[in-house]
């Protein structure tokens, strides 16, 4: 992940699992038990919390509780995964609000409260609440929260709420059991739920699950069944054409009739009509019949039909019921929905599809709906603080199992990382009292028992996560390393690789899935240390971009980064994987510039893993499902989920997976900035394929193809011209077996339009620098142009100015391209535009490349403001180094031009 990214860029702002243990008697185990009963918004002061092993179900219950009361029961385990919680559960004596009242305990969204149960218990009977006041920073309709009820690890309850959810009156059956688990699940933390009034009960009492109004008022309620179906309740993903089952109800019991309106508005897309380009409205309404139900209320079912359209929408549920003779609005509510095809992992064979959803180390919501995406690869965290947290010779795999056996049971290949976390790659408390070789043997036997425990289970393990961001960023002292070692890195990846190969599993070996600083420079390292490179079955990149994958982030596009990786550092035998990146959505500064969309995002991936499949490389789109707190300086804190991300890519998958022979229709790196792809479908030889442009404005023919049908980027219909036009978002083709579809560029995709500023002197601010203005040496052709040769001393500071040049005026709000030809021999440097007061407007990094000295055209994009923009050179080394460069100043060296 890119420097700015690190320990910010995930949706959930986890640091590491807590777990509370207490026997059911009230005896403390290891860490002091929550105290006793105080008003919900005032809570307890809660223990301090850290991890440690997950206790058995035999440990855990040996005393039952005396109190049938729930709030009364001190919990007998707490296991959470948000540090930012400290009380993870507090109890109430005195709970009320309008019309509901009594004892309450309160459990925040992804903890675990386990209790053991009283003697004899049948039944457990209460009141499910979400939170009544919603965080500020979050969109309240996407952090659904689904709460689970087990009895001695079966479970007997399902449930899912969210802010416009009525209370739900429950009873679930205990069967005489041991203990109760209830597990609350959401998409971001910070959400929580009551259980008012949870009573056990000797009595068998029925199942039920029953909302609840408040008596005075005149209220209704549409939606999925309570124990409906969590991909439509908490993701909100629909098919194409299913049937979803819907109740209604109105809070008084003498309304019998009710009218519902379900209609669906697509953002973005074709209709269902072949012959338009429009987006159509939806509609279908109801009447409904009511009657009186066990809670009292009024009640009615209807079944909507999913229409035959895919992509983002907008679903809104209205209904309607006669008061005092007039038709009057009850319910009103408005979801963002995605509609996508449905895909069945079992028959993908081969794909290069991948995703990165798991992050922390334990089970999310998402991990459980990995298949949504269609991917057959997936990316997840071993922790190695999470596995042995008390010692060396304690190791528990319990919650790397939940993902695993998640994933494995989806039919997905996993890639396991050895040591990743969300708040950078750390490891046990313990490890602080080991030194040198003792840390080294700890880290080796980590590696054996986890590959051992998972043989036949994992089948690719990633070394380790980034480890060039530590070697770069904050090794170097470690709390194991007090005096630096500046090989650890290398001894902490030639450790892993020699266990992982001595145990002789059937798994492969990835490496070493470097972020993005410097990481042609760090490859360069790891060739020459001990053959790390050559001797792991896959290398990996995680290629973090600030623009489209087609345009120069620096001096490489998406595809000319991969083909200088493989150029320099990949053997012949050896394949290329890019285990994660992506897009972030919701920030107006760098990484992306101003006005970057969720439908950007959809687009670029789309086009991303449509270059990467035809190039045979894995690409492990990292959390596409949501983007939380992405840089904490942002207002726009995007807590919802990525509906056009999901489908558009999960039709991308549908089209292209159970493929081969799959090409590229238009070479990669033409002028013309179109692109396209094709492959053959395996089951009845069919060919499907894609076509787009970096930008808009470009036209093809495309021949050679018979029975020829378009849809668009989520695999609607379409109708196109001849000849096609194209743009950023794909279209997609599928023609006859037998076909051999040929591509004609007929107009460009529109071009920048550029102003050379001709020669330039070059003033050099740095003072460490040496500056040869017309020698040329070594491997760059000389020139007569004067080429300005820079050398500068020991440089460590990011962002320190090394040359700058002024620019003519720009125009507010415009995007605008800045090219300069330069070629760097040693270092990093930072190209950037800034504003006439020297403020940044956009900064990319360009490292040196082991490509011989050639020369490159570095872009850097931005936004303009007002007043006259200077490019400005600067070190970007992150650590001490020294910095050597060429600049070219021919007359054509140095551009600027909107972007197209």
């Amino acid at each position: 992940m890119k420097k700015i990214y690190r320990s910010v860029f995930y949706s959930l702002s986890l640091l590491s699992i807590l777990t509370l243990y207490i026997d059911c008697s009230g005896n403390l185990n290891s860490i002091v038990p929550t105290g006793g009963a105080a008003s919900i918004g005032s809570p307890v002061s809660g223990p301090s919390l850290s991890p440690s092993p997950y206790p058995s179900p035999s440990v855990l219950c040996q005393n039952p509780s005396q109190s049938k009361n729930l709030a009364n029961i001190t919990p007998a385990l707490i296991f959470g995964r948000d540090l930012t919680i400290n009380n993870p559960s507090t109890v109430s004596s005195s709970f009320s609000s309008t019309f509901i009242s009594g004892s309450a305990v309160k459990i925040y969204g992804q903890y675990e409260i386990t209790y053991c149960l009283p003697v004899g218990s049948q039944s457990f009977s209460g009141i499910l609440m979400y939170n009544p006041g919603t965080p500020s920073d979050q969109t309240a309709a996407s952090n659904s929260i689904r709460v689970r009820y087990y009895v001695d690890g079966n479970q007997v309850l399902d449930a899912t709420t969210d802010p416009y959810t009525p209370p739900q009156n429950f009873v679930a059956p205990m069967n005489g059991g041991n203990q109760l688990k209830i597990v609350a699940d959401q998409p971001f933390t910070g959400g929580y739920i009551y259980i008012v009034n949870g009573t056990f009960s000797s009595e068998n009492l029925p199942s039920s699950q029953n909302y609840i109004f408040d008596p005075t008022t005149q209220v209704g309620y549409a939606g999925p069944p309570l124990a409906g179906n969590t991909r439509q309740n908490m993701f909100y993903v629909f098919y194409p054409g299913e049937t979803v089952p819907l109740s209604v109800y109105f809070s008084q019991p003498n309304v019998t009739q009710a009218s519902l309106t379900i209609q669906l508005t697509p953002e973005y897309g074709a209709g269902a009509n072949p012959n338009t380009n429009s987006s159509p409205t939806y509609s279908q309404p109801f009447n409904l019949t009511l009657t009186k139900n066990s809670g009292g209320n009024s009640q009615g079912t209807a079944k909507w039909v999913v229409p035959s359209w895919q992509g983002p929408a907008q679903l809104s549920i209205l209904e309607n019921v006669t008061l005092a003779g007039q038709s009057t609005i009850v319910y009103s509510k408005t979801h963002r929905v995605a509609i996508a095809p449905q895909t069945s992992l079992s028959d993908i064979k081969g794909s290069t599809f991948a995703v990165h959803l798991s992050s922390d180390g334990t089970l999310h919501p998402a991990d459980d709906f990995t298949y949504l995406w269609g991917a057959s690869l997936a990316r997840m965290a071993l922790r190695w603080p999470f596995v042995q947290a008390t010692g060396q010779a304690a190791f528990d795999f319990s919650r790397a199992d939940e993902i695993i056996k998640s994933l494995n049971n989806q039919g997905l290949q996993i890639l396991g990382i050895l040591n990743g976390s969300i708040s950078g790659e750390t490891d046990p408390a313990w490890t602080a009292a080991l030194q040198g070789s003792s840390y080294y043997g700890a880290w080796q036997n980590y590696v054996a028992q986890a590959a051992t425990h998972y043989n036949g289970q994992v089948k690719y393990w990633d070394l380790y996560n980034e480890i060039n961001q530590l070697y770069y960023d904050t090794w170097i002292p470690n709390q194991s390393f007090p005096t630096g070692d500046s090989n650890a890195d290398i001894k902490i990846l030639q450790g892993g690789l020699s266990t992982l190969r001595s145990l002789n599993t059937n798994s492969f070996i990835v490496c070493c899935s470097t972020g993005t600083t410097s990481p042609l420079q760090y490859y360069e390292r790891l060739l020459n240390a001990g053959g790390i490179l050559n001797s792991v079955d896959y290398v990996s990149n995680h290629p973090y971009q600030s623009y489209a994958p087609e345009d120069l982030d620096g001096v490489f596009d998406y595809m000319g980064l991969n083909n200088a990786l493989i150029k320099s550092f990949l053997t012949p035998t050896q394949k290329l994987w890019n285990t994660e990146a992506n897009w972030i959505v919701g920030y107006t500064a760098p990484p992306h510039l101003a006005g970057f969309s969720e439908h950007d995002e959809s687009e670029y991936l789309v086009r991303v893993n449509l270059r990467s499949y035809a190039s045979g490389i894995p690409y492990f789109t990292h959390m596409p499902v949501y983007h939380y707190n992405a840089f904490p300086t942002t207002t726009n804190d995007l807590r919802y989920i990525q509906e056009d991300v999901l489908s558009s890519y999960a039709y991308m998958t549908s089209l292209f997976t159970g493929t081969s022979n799959q090409n590229l229709l238009v070479p990669d790196g033409n002028s013309q900035e179109i692109f396209g792809v094709s492959a053959s479908r395996d089951s009845d030889g069919k060919i499907v394929g894609a076509l787009w442009g970096s930008a808009s404005g470009g036209t093809v023919s495309l021949n050679g193809v018979q029975g020829v049908l378009f849809f668009d980027l989520y695999g609607n219909s379409i109708t196109v011209g001849n000849p096609i036009s194209v743009g950023t978002s794909p279209i997609y083709f599928i023609a006859n077996s037998g076909s051999s579809p040929q591509v004609t560029v007929v107009a460009s995709a529109n071009q920048p339009s550029w102003t050379n500023l001709g020669k330039i002197p070059w003033p050099v601010s740095d003072q460490t620098a040496v500056i040869t203005p017309a020698a040329v040496s070594g491997t760059v052709a000389p020139d007569t142009n004067g080429t300005i040769h820079v050398l500068t001393g020991t440089q460590a500071a990011f962002s320190s100015e090394i040359a700058t040049i002024a620019f003519s005026p720009m125009l507010t709000g415009q995007c605008y391209i800045a090219t300069v030809e330069l070629s760097v021999i040693q270092g990093s440097i930072g190209l950037k535009a800034s504003d006439s007061s020297g403020n940044a407007l956009f900064q990319i990094p360009i490292s040196y490349n082991s490509d011989g000295g050639l020369h490159h055209f570095a872009q850097v994009r931005f936004i303009g403001t007002t007043g006259n923009a200077k490019i400005v050179i600067t070190s970007y080394n992150a650590v001490p180094q020294t910095t050597e460069f060429y600049i070219f100043n021919a007359p054509t060296s140095t551009k600027i031009s909107p972007c197209p």
